[in-house]
Protein backbone atom coordinates (compact mmCIF):
# COMPACT_ATOMS: atom_id res chain seq x y z
CA UNK A 1 0.00 0.00 0.00
CA UNK A 2 1.40 3.41 -0.93
CA UNK A 3 1.50 6.43 1.31
CA UNK A 4 -1.24 7.85 -0.91
CA UNK A 5 -3.56 5.03 0.20
CA UNK A 6 -3.00 5.84 3.84
CA UNK A 7 -3.57 9.52 3.16
CA UNK A 8 -6.92 8.83 1.52
CA UNK A 9 -8.14 7.06 4.65
CA UNK A 10 -6.63 9.73 6.91
CA UNK A 11 -8.35 12.47 4.90
CA UNK A 12 -11.67 10.65 5.24
CA UNK A 13 -11.12 10.39 8.99
CA UNK A 14 -10.36 14.11 9.32
CA UNK A 15 -13.49 15.04 7.38
CA UNK A 16 -15.67 12.64 9.32
CA UNK A 17 -14.52 13.72 12.77
CA UNK A 18 -14.80 17.41 11.90
CA UNK A 19 -18.43 16.75 10.92
CA UNK A 20 -19.05 14.60 13.98
CA UNK A 21 -17.74 17.32 16.31
CA UNK A 22 -20.60 19.53 15.15
CA UNK A 23 -23.26 16.81 14.79
CA UNK A 24 -22.68 14.60 17.87
CA UNK A 25 -25.35 15.12 20.54
CA UNK A 26 -24.18 16.21 23.94
CA UNK A 27 -23.92 13.31 26.41
CA UNK A 28 -23.66 13.42 30.21
CA UNK A 29 -20.92 10.80 30.04
CA UNK A 30 -17.23 11.68 30.00
CA UNK A 31 -16.01 9.24 27.33
CA UNK A 32 -17.81 10.74 24.29
CA UNK A 33 -17.09 14.34 25.34
CA UNK A 34 -15.42 16.19 22.47
CA UNK A 35 -14.09 19.63 21.59
CA UNK A 36 -16.68 21.61 19.66
CA UNK A 37 -15.85 23.98 16.78
CA UNK A 38 -15.88 27.71 17.43
CA UNK A 39 -19.37 29.17 17.46
CA UNK A 40 -21.02 25.75 17.78
CA UNK A 41 -24.62 25.56 18.96
CA UNK A 42 -26.86 22.48 19.25
CA UNK A 43 -29.25 22.01 16.32
CA UNK A 44 -31.95 19.35 16.51
CA UNK A 45 -34.84 20.42 14.35
CA UNK A 46 -36.40 17.81 12.07
CA UNK A 47 -34.67 19.43 9.10
CA UNK A 48 -31.34 19.29 10.92
CA UNK A 49 -31.81 15.57 11.55
CA UNK A 50 -32.62 15.02 7.86
CA UNK A 51 -29.41 16.84 7.03
CA UNK A 52 -27.44 14.60 9.38
CA UNK A 53 -28.88 11.54 7.66
CA UNK A 54 -27.87 12.83 4.23
CA UNK A 55 -24.37 13.61 5.45
CA UNK A 56 -24.07 10.16 7.00
CA UNK A 57 -25.16 8.46 3.76
CA UNK A 58 -22.47 10.39 1.87
CA UNK A 59 -19.79 9.36 4.37
CA UNK A 60 -20.83 5.71 4.16
CA UNK A 61 -20.78 5.79 0.37
CA UNK A 62 -17.39 7.47 0.39
CA UNK A 63 -16.01 4.87 2.82
CA UNK A 64 -17.23 2.05 0.58
CA UNK A 65 -15.43 3.51 -2.44
CA UNK A 66 -12.01 3.97 -0.84
CA UNK A 67 -9.27 2.19 -2.81
CA UNK A 68 -8.93 -1.50 -2.02
CA UNK A 69 -6.09 -2.52 0.24
CA UNK A 70 -4.72 -5.62 1.92
CA UNK A 71 -2.81 -3.66 4.55
CA UNK A 72 -4.08 -4.77 7.94
CA UNK A 73 -3.47 -1.46 9.68
CA UNK A 74 -5.39 0.30 6.96
CA UNK A 75 -8.24 -2.21 7.19
CA UNK A 76 -8.45 -1.72 10.95
CA UNK A 77 -8.69 2.06 10.52
CA UNK A 78 -11.50 1.66 8.00
CA UNK A 79 -13.34 -0.80 10.20
CA UNK A 80 -13.22 1.66 13.08
CA UNK A 81 -14.48 4.45 10.85
CA UNK A 82 -17.32 2.19 9.75
CA UNK A 83 -18.16 1.60 13.41
CA UNK A 84 -18.23 5.36 13.99
CA UNK A 85 -20.68 5.80 11.10
CA UNK A 86 -22.83 2.95 12.44
CA UNK A 87 -22.90 4.72 15.80
CA UNK A 88 -24.61 7.74 14.21
CA UNK A 89 -27.21 5.49 12.62
CA UNK A 90 -27.76 3.86 16.03
CA UNK A 91 -28.39 7.25 17.64
CA UNK A 92 -30.62 8.71 14.93
CA UNK A 93 -32.65 5.75 13.71
CA UNK A 94 -32.56 3.00 16.37
CA UNK A 95 -32.54 4.70 19.74
CA UNK A 96 -34.14 7.81 18.23
CA UNK A 97 -33.29 9.78 21.35
CA UNK A 98 -34.14 13.04 19.60
CA UNK A 99 -37.74 11.78 19.25
CA UNK A 100 -38.27 9.55 22.30
CA UNK A 101 -36.28 10.93 25.24
CA UNK A 102 -37.32 14.31 26.70
CA UNK A 103 -34.21 14.39 28.84
CA UNK A 104 -32.14 14.40 25.64
CA UNK A 105 -32.96 18.09 25.27
CA UNK A 106 -31.92 18.87 28.82
CA UNK A 107 -28.48 17.63 27.80
CA UNK A 108 -28.52 19.67 24.58
CA UNK A 109 -29.26 22.89 26.49
CA UNK A 110 -28.17 23.28 30.09
CA UNK A 111 -25.90 20.24 29.73
CA UNK A 112 -23.69 22.20 27.35
CA UNK A 113 -23.35 24.94 29.95
CA UNK A 114 -22.14 22.30 32.39
CA UNK A 115 -19.49 21.14 29.89
CA UNK A 116 -18.24 24.69 29.37
CA UNK A 117 -17.82 25.05 33.13
CA UNK A 118 -16.01 21.73 33.59
CA UNK A 119 -12.65 23.44 33.25
CA UNK A 120 -12.23 25.87 36.16
CA UNK A 121 -11.64 29.62 35.91
CA UNK A 122 -13.64 30.50 32.76
CA UNK A 123 -12.27 33.44 30.80
CA UNK A 124 -14.22 36.10 28.92
CA UNK A 125 -14.35 34.03 25.71
CA UNK A 126 -15.84 31.02 27.48
CA UNK A 127 -18.36 33.18 29.33
CA UNK A 128 -19.44 34.60 25.98
CA UNK A 129 -19.97 31.05 24.65
CA UNK A 130 -22.03 30.22 27.73
CA UNK A 131 -24.23 33.23 27.02
CA UNK A 132 -24.73 32.01 23.44
CA UNK A 133 -25.73 28.52 24.60
CA UNK A 134 -28.18 29.95 27.12
CA UNK A 135 -29.67 32.19 24.45
CA UNK A 136 -30.14 29.18 22.10
CA UNK A 137 -32.01 27.18 24.77
CA UNK A 138 -35.50 28.38 23.83
CA UNK A 139 -35.07 27.52 20.13
CA UNK A 140 -33.76 24.02 20.96
CA UNK A 141 -36.70 23.35 23.28
CA UNK A 142 -39.19 24.62 20.68
CA UNK A 143 -37.78 22.00 18.29
CA UNK A 144 -37.97 19.45 21.12
CA UNK A 145 -41.73 19.83 21.48
CA UNK A 146 -42.21 19.23 17.75
CA UNK A 147 -39.90 16.21 17.67
CA UNK A 148 -41.28 14.59 20.82
CA UNK A 149 -44.98 14.95 20.05
CA UNK A 150 -46.40 11.48 19.41
CA UNK A 151 -43.07 9.76 20.09
CA UNK A 152 -41.96 10.66 23.62
CA UNK A 153 -41.61 7.81 26.11
CA UNK A 154 -43.41 8.34 29.40
CA UNK A 155 -40.69 6.93 31.65
CA UNK A 156 -38.09 9.28 30.18
CA UNK A 157 -40.54 12.15 30.42
CA UNK A 158 -41.02 11.63 34.14
CA UNK A 159 -37.27 11.54 34.67
CA UNK A 160 -36.88 14.84 32.83
CA UNK A 161 -39.65 16.47 34.88
CA UNK A 162 -38.01 15.38 38.12
CA UNK A 163 -34.63 16.67 37.00
CA UNK A 164 -36.10 20.05 36.02
CA UNK A 165 -37.97 20.49 39.31
CA UNK A 166 -36.23 23.73 40.38
CA UNK A 167 -34.35 24.46 37.17
CA UNK A 168 -35.25 28.16 37.14
CA UNK A 169 -33.48 28.83 40.42
CA UNK A 170 -30.53 26.63 39.43
CA UNK A 171 -29.98 28.61 36.23
CA UNK A 172 -30.33 31.95 37.99
CA UNK A 173 -27.93 30.90 40.74
CA UNK A 174 -25.40 29.84 38.10
CA UNK A 175 -25.69 33.15 36.28
CA UNK A 176 -25.30 35.10 39.53
CA UNK A 177 -22.07 33.23 40.23
CA UNK A 178 -20.78 33.79 36.70
CA UNK A 179 -21.41 37.52 36.53
CA UNK A 180 -19.52 37.91 39.81
CA UNK A 181 -16.32 36.71 38.13
CA UNK A 182 -13.79 39.36 37.09
CA UNK A 183 -13.74 37.93 33.55
CA UNK A 184 -17.48 38.64 33.15
CA UNK A 185 -17.11 42.42 33.16
CA UNK A 186 -18.02 42.71 29.49
CA UNK A 187 -20.77 40.06 29.40
CA UNK A 188 -22.86 40.80 32.49
CA UNK A 189 -25.89 42.05 30.56
CA UNK A 190 -25.72 39.22 27.99
CA UNK A 191 -25.38 36.54 30.65
CA UNK A 192 -28.20 37.99 32.75
CA UNK A 193 -30.62 38.31 29.84
CA UNK A 194 -29.74 34.92 28.31
CA UNK A 195 -29.89 33.20 31.70
CA UNK A 196 -33.33 34.58 32.49
CA UNK A 197 -34.64 33.52 29.08
CA UNK A 198 -33.12 30.02 29.44
CA UNK A 199 -34.57 29.60 32.94
CA UNK A 200 -38.04 30.52 31.71
CA UNK A 201 -37.73 28.26 28.65
CA UNK A 202 -36.64 25.26 30.71
CA UNK A 203 -39.47 25.84 33.18
CA UNK A 204 -41.98 26.03 30.33
CA UNK A 205 -40.54 22.80 28.89
CA UNK A 206 -40.95 21.04 32.25
CA UNK A 207 -44.56 22.20 32.52
CA UNK A 208 -45.26 21.02 28.97
CA UNK A 209 -43.84 17.58 29.79
CA UNK A 210 -46.08 17.38 32.85
CA UNK A 211 -49.18 18.20 30.81
CA UNK A 212 -48.39 15.80 27.97
CA UNK A 213 -47.00 13.01 30.18
CA UNK A 214 -50.22 10.95 30.30
CA UNK A 215 -50.27 10.83 26.49
CA UNK A 216 -46.70 9.59 26.12
CA UNK A 217 -46.01 6.05 24.97
CA UNK A 218 -44.64 3.35 27.31
CA UNK A 219 -41.04 2.31 27.00
CA UNK A 220 -40.31 -0.70 24.80
CA UNK A 221 -37.03 -2.62 24.42
CA UNK A 222 -35.14 -2.15 21.18
CA UNK A 223 -35.31 -5.90 20.58
CA UNK A 224 -32.83 -8.70 20.07
CA UNK A 225 -32.23 -8.02 16.38
CA UNK A 226 -31.32 -4.37 16.91
CA UNK A 227 -29.07 -5.21 19.82
CA UNK A 228 -27.31 -7.89 17.80
CA UNK A 229 -26.72 -5.29 15.06
CA UNK A 230 -25.22 -2.92 17.64
CA UNK A 231 -22.84 -5.59 18.92
CA UNK A 232 -21.53 -6.40 15.46
CA UNK A 233 -21.56 -3.02 13.70
CA UNK A 234 -20.95 -0.51 16.49
CA UNK A 235 -19.25 -2.40 19.32
CA UNK A 236 -17.41 -4.71 16.88
CA UNK A 237 -18.19 -7.74 19.03
CA UNK A 238 -18.89 -10.77 16.80
CA UNK A 239 -20.97 -12.60 19.40
CA UNK A 240 -24.62 -13.11 20.17
CA UNK A 241 -26.04 -11.94 23.50
CA UNK A 242 -26.33 -15.58 24.57
CA UNK A 243 -22.65 -16.15 23.80
CA UNK A 244 -21.69 -13.05 25.81
CA UNK A 245 -23.70 -14.31 28.79
CA UNK A 246 -22.10 -17.73 28.51
CA UNK A 247 -18.61 -16.20 28.33
CA UNK A 248 -19.36 -14.00 31.31
CA UNK A 249 -20.55 -16.94 33.33
CA UNK A 250 -17.49 -18.97 32.38
CA UNK A 251 -15.33 -16.15 33.74
CA UNK A 252 -17.58 -15.49 36.72
CA UNK A 253 -17.75 -19.00 38.15
CA UNK A 254 -14.00 -19.37 38.78
CA UNK A 255 -13.88 -15.83 40.19
CA UNK A 256 -16.73 -16.57 42.62
CA UNK A 257 -15.10 -19.83 43.63
CA UNK A 258 -11.71 -18.24 44.32
CA UNK A 259 -13.27 -15.30 46.16
CA UNK A 260 -15.37 -17.58 48.34
CA UNK A 261 -12.53 -19.98 49.06
CA UNK A 262 -10.35 -17.07 50.12
CA UNK A 263 -13.10 -15.59 52.28
CA UNK A 264 -13.75 -18.96 53.91
CA UNK A 265 -10.03 -19.42 54.51
CA UNK A 266 -9.83 -16.06 56.28
CA UNK A 267 -12.99 -16.81 58.27
CA UNK A 268 -11.60 -20.19 59.30
CA UNK A 269 -8.32 -18.65 60.40
CA UNK A 270 -10.21 -15.97 62.30
CA UNK A 271 -12.43 -18.52 64.06
CA UNK A 272 -9.43 -20.72 64.93
CA UNK A 273 -7.56 -17.71 66.29
CA UNK A 274 -10.53 -16.61 68.40
CA UNK A 275 -11.51 -20.07 69.55
CA UNK A 276 -8.16 -21.56 70.52
CA UNK A 277 -9.48 -22.64 73.91
CA UNK A 278 -8.45 -25.27 76.38
CA UNK A 279 -11.03 -27.67 77.81
CA UNK A 280 -10.70 -26.03 81.22
CA UNK A 281 -11.60 -22.66 79.72
CA UNK A 282 -14.81 -24.08 78.29
CA UNK A 283 -15.73 -25.75 81.58
CA UNK A 284 -15.11 -22.50 83.44
CA UNK A 285 -17.91 -20.92 81.39
CA UNK A 286 -20.42 -23.47 82.70
CA UNK A 287 -23.43 -21.50 84.03
CA UNK A 288 -24.49 -21.92 87.64
CA UNK A 289 -26.95 -24.77 88.02
CA UNK A 290 -25.89 -26.72 84.94
CA UNK A 291 -24.92 -30.34 85.49
CA UNK A 292 -23.46 -31.05 82.06
CA UNK A 293 -20.51 -30.00 79.98
CA UNK A 294 -20.91 -26.84 77.96
CA UNK A 295 -19.69 -27.35 74.40
CA UNK A 296 -20.64 -23.91 73.10
CA UNK A 297 -17.96 -21.38 74.09
CA UNK A 298 -18.83 -17.72 74.36
CA UNK A 299 -15.95 -16.92 71.99
CA UNK A 300 -17.76 -18.73 69.18
CA UNK A 301 -20.98 -16.83 69.82
CA UNK A 302 -19.00 -13.58 70.00
CA UNK A 303 -17.23 -14.26 66.69
CA UNK A 304 -20.39 -15.10 64.78
CA UNK A 305 -22.69 -12.44 66.25
CA UNK A 306 -20.08 -9.70 65.90
CA UNK A 307 -19.26 -10.65 62.30
CA UNK A 308 -22.76 -11.30 60.97
CA UNK A 309 -24.91 -8.70 62.71
CA UNK A 310 -24.77 -5.05 63.72
CA UNK A 311 -25.46 -3.25 67.01
CA UNK A 312 -29.17 -2.68 67.54
CA UNK A 313 -30.22 -5.71 65.49
CA UNK A 314 -32.09 -8.70 66.91
CA UNK A 315 -30.50 -12.12 67.46
CA UNK A 316 -32.67 -15.22 67.93
CA UNK A 317 -31.54 -18.51 69.48
CA UNK A 318 -34.43 -20.99 69.08
CA UNK A 319 -32.59 -23.59 71.23
CA UNK A 320 -31.29 -21.29 73.92
CA UNK A 321 -29.99 -23.94 76.34
CA UNK A 322 -28.33 -22.04 79.18
CA UNK A 323 -28.47 -18.71 77.30
CA UNK A 324 -24.93 -18.33 75.96
CA UNK A 325 -26.09 -16.73 72.71
CA UNK A 326 -28.35 -14.28 74.54
CA UNK A 327 -25.66 -13.24 77.02
CA UNK A 328 -23.13 -12.55 74.28
CA UNK A 329 -25.69 -10.79 72.09
CA UNK A 330 -26.50 -8.33 74.88
CA UNK A 331 -22.80 -7.71 75.54
CA UNK A 332 -22.43 -6.77 71.87
CA UNK A 333 -25.38 -4.36 71.92
CA UNK A 334 -27.91 -6.61 70.16
CA UNK A 335 -31.46 -7.35 71.20
CA UNK A 336 -31.75 -10.97 72.31
CA UNK A 337 -34.59 -13.47 71.95
CA UNK A 338 -34.27 -17.02 73.24
CA UNK A 339 -36.58 -20.04 73.07
CA UNK A 340 -36.01 -22.97 75.42
CA UNK A 341 -38.20 -25.98 76.18
CA UNK A 342 -36.87 -26.88 79.66
CA UNK A 343 -38.34 -24.69 82.46
CA UNK A 344 -35.24 -24.89 84.68
CA UNK A 345 -33.06 -23.56 81.86
CA UNK A 346 -35.52 -20.78 81.11
CA UNK A 347 -35.21 -19.63 84.73
CA UNK A 348 -31.42 -19.86 84.56
CA UNK A 349 -31.33 -17.79 81.37
CA UNK A 350 -33.46 -15.05 82.92
CA UNK A 351 -30.95 -14.78 85.78
CA UNK A 352 -28.12 -14.27 83.25
CA UNK A 353 -29.69 -11.67 80.95
CA UNK A 354 -31.23 -8.24 81.38
CA UNK A 355 -35.00 -7.69 81.69
CA UNK A 356 -35.09 -6.39 78.12
CA UNK A 357 -34.17 -9.81 76.72
CA UNK A 358 -37.08 -11.96 75.59
CA UNK A 359 -36.92 -15.51 76.97
CA UNK A 360 -39.72 -17.86 75.99
CA UNK A 361 -40.48 -21.29 77.33
CA UNK A 362 -41.71 -22.93 74.15
CA UNK A 363 -41.08 -25.58 71.55
CA UNK A 364 -39.17 -24.08 68.61
CA UNK A 365 -41.20 -26.25 66.25
CA UNK A 366 -44.34 -24.32 67.20
CA UNK A 367 -43.10 -20.74 66.77
CA UNK A 368 -45.46 -20.05 63.89
CA UNK A 369 -48.01 -19.10 66.55
CA UNK A 370 -45.63 -16.72 68.34
CA UNK A 371 -45.04 -13.14 67.21
CA UNK A 372 -41.29 -12.54 67.35
CA UNK A 373 -41.06 -9.49 65.10
CA UNK A 374 -38.15 -8.95 62.72
CA UNK A 375 -35.21 -11.30 63.33
CA UNK A 376 -31.88 -10.17 61.88
CA UNK A 377 -29.73 -13.15 62.82
CA UNK A 378 -30.75 -16.67 63.83
CA UNK A 379 -27.87 -18.36 65.64
CA UNK A 380 -28.86 -21.67 67.34
CA UNK A 381 -26.54 -22.92 70.04
CA UNK A 382 -27.53 -26.59 69.86
CA UNK A 383 -24.95 -29.24 69.00
CA UNK A 384 -25.97 -32.64 67.69
CA UNK A 385 -24.34 -35.77 66.50
CA UNK A 386 -24.43 -35.76 62.71
CA UNK A 387 -25.72 -38.81 60.89
CA UNK A 388 -22.62 -40.48 59.56
CA UNK A 389 -21.37 -43.65 57.98
CA UNK A 390 -18.88 -45.91 59.78
CA UNK A 391 -16.16 -44.50 57.53
CA UNK A 392 -16.72 -40.94 58.69
CA UNK A 393 -14.76 -39.49 61.63
CA UNK A 394 -16.68 -39.40 64.87
CA UNK A 395 -16.96 -35.71 65.70
CA UNK A 396 -19.72 -33.26 66.43
CA UNK A 397 -20.71 -30.44 64.08
CA UNK A 398 -23.19 -27.60 64.12
CA UNK A 399 -26.12 -29.21 62.34
CA UNK A 400 -29.58 -28.12 63.44
CA UNK A 401 -31.51 -28.75 60.24
CA UNK A 402 -33.78 -31.34 61.81
CA UNK A 403 -34.88 -28.99 64.57
CA UNK A 404 -35.04 -25.87 62.43
CA UNK A 405 -37.24 -27.24 59.70
CA UNK A 406 -40.35 -25.86 61.46
CA UNK A 407 -38.83 -22.50 62.40
CA UNK A 408 -40.76 -19.55 60.86
CA UNK A 409 -38.87 -18.19 57.85
CA UNK A 410 -38.60 -14.60 59.08
CA UNK A 411 -34.84 -14.14 59.42
CA UNK A 412 -32.61 -12.06 57.17
CA UNK A 413 -29.47 -13.99 58.05
CA UNK A 414 -29.55 -17.50 59.48
CA UNK A 415 -26.25 -18.97 60.49
CA UNK A 416 -27.53 -22.55 60.41
CA UNK A 417 -28.20 -22.28 56.69
CA UNK A 418 -24.54 -21.99 55.82
CA UNK A 419 -22.93 -24.62 58.02
CA UNK A 420 -23.58 -27.80 56.09
CA UNK A 421 -24.66 -28.59 52.49
CA UNK A 422 -28.44 -28.58 51.94
CA UNK A 423 -30.21 -31.82 52.77
CA UNK A 424 -33.74 -30.81 51.87
CA UNK A 425 -33.70 -31.21 48.11
CA UNK A 426 -32.99 -27.58 47.26
CA UNK A 427 -31.36 -26.83 43.93
CA UNK A 428 -27.64 -25.88 43.99
CA UNK A 429 -28.56 -22.33 42.97
CA UNK A 430 -31.08 -21.75 45.74
CA UNK A 431 -30.04 -18.57 47.53
CA UNK A 432 -30.93 -19.98 50.96
CA UNK A 433 -27.61 -21.09 52.36
CA UNK A 434 -25.45 -18.38 50.83
CA UNK A 435 -23.39 -15.84 52.71
CA UNK A 436 -25.56 -14.39 55.51
CA UNK A 437 -24.30 -10.89 54.76
CA UNK A 438 -25.75 -11.23 51.27
CA UNK A 439 -28.24 -8.44 52.01
CA UNK A 440 -25.38 -6.07 52.83
CA UNK A 441 -23.20 -7.16 49.94
CA UNK A 442 -26.03 -6.84 47.43
CA UNK A 443 -28.32 -4.05 48.69
CA UNK A 444 -30.46 -4.10 45.55
CA UNK A 445 -32.13 -7.35 46.71
CA UNK A 446 -33.38 -6.74 50.24
CA UNK A 447 -36.36 -9.07 50.37
CA UNK A 448 -36.30 -12.63 51.64
CA UNK A 449 -37.59 -15.00 48.97
CA UNK A 450 -40.27 -17.49 50.13
CA UNK A 451 -39.16 -21.09 50.42
CA UNK A 452 -41.37 -22.29 47.58
CA UNK A 453 -40.26 -19.63 45.10
CA UNK A 454 -37.70 -20.95 42.57
CA UNK A 455 -34.38 -19.17 42.17
CA UNK A 456 -34.60 -16.72 39.24
CA UNK A 457 -32.60 -17.44 36.12
CA UNK A 458 -29.42 -15.55 35.26
CA UNK A 459 -31.18 -13.24 32.79
CA UNK A 460 -33.81 -12.26 35.38
CA UNK A 461 -31.41 -11.19 38.09
CA UNK A 462 -30.72 -7.57 38.94
CA UNK A 463 -27.48 -8.53 40.68
CA UNK A 464 -24.91 -9.91 38.21
CA UNK A 465 -23.21 -13.10 39.23
CA UNK A 466 -25.77 -14.45 41.68
CA UNK A 467 -27.25 -17.06 39.36
CA UNK A 468 -27.24 -20.79 40.05
CA UNK A 469 -23.83 -22.26 39.30
CA UNK A 470 -21.88 -25.39 40.03
CA UNK A 471 -19.81 -23.41 42.51
CA UNK A 472 -22.70 -22.52 44.81
CA UNK A 473 -21.57 -25.33 47.10
CA UNK A 474 -18.58 -23.16 48.04
CA UNK A 475 -20.79 -20.33 49.28
CA UNK A 476 -20.81 -21.30 52.93
CA UNK A 477 -20.93 -19.25 56.06
CA UNK A 478 -18.12 -21.24 57.66
CA UNK A 479 -16.08 -23.98 56.00
CA UNK A 480 -16.41 -26.15 59.12
CA UNK A 481 -15.38 -25.73 62.74
CA UNK A 482 -12.01 -27.10 63.92
CA UNK A 483 -12.49 -30.49 65.55
CA UNK A 484 -10.57 -29.43 68.66
CA UNK A 485 -13.27 -26.91 69.43
CA UNK A 486 -16.21 -29.27 69.41
CA UNK A 487 -14.92 -32.58 70.73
Amino acid sequence: MTDHGFEVTAEFGRDYWAWRAAQQPRSPHDIPRITRPDGWLPRWSASDVDGYRRDLAEFEARLDTLPATDNRAELVDRRLLGSACARVHWELDVLCMWQTQPRFYVDQTIGNVFDLLTEPHPDAERLSRIADVLRATRAVLDDARINLTGHAVGEFGRLAVAELGDIEEQVRATVRALIALPAAAGTVDRLTSAGEDAAAALGDYRDWLQRTGPKMTPMRPIGRRAFQWFLIEVALIPSTPQEILATGRAELDPAITMETLERNRRDAERVERILHLAAADVIDERPDGSDEDVHFPQALAHAVIDHYSSPGETVLDPFAGWGTTLVVAEKLGRSAIGVELVPERVAAIKRRVSPSAVVLQADARNLNNVHLGQIDLCFPAALHERDRSPAEPAHRVLDTRRQLQHLPDRTDRSVHRGVAPPADGRAPGDQRGQHPNWRDRHPTRLGHRPRDEPAPSFSERDVPGMGPTANDVHRRLLPGLPEALIK
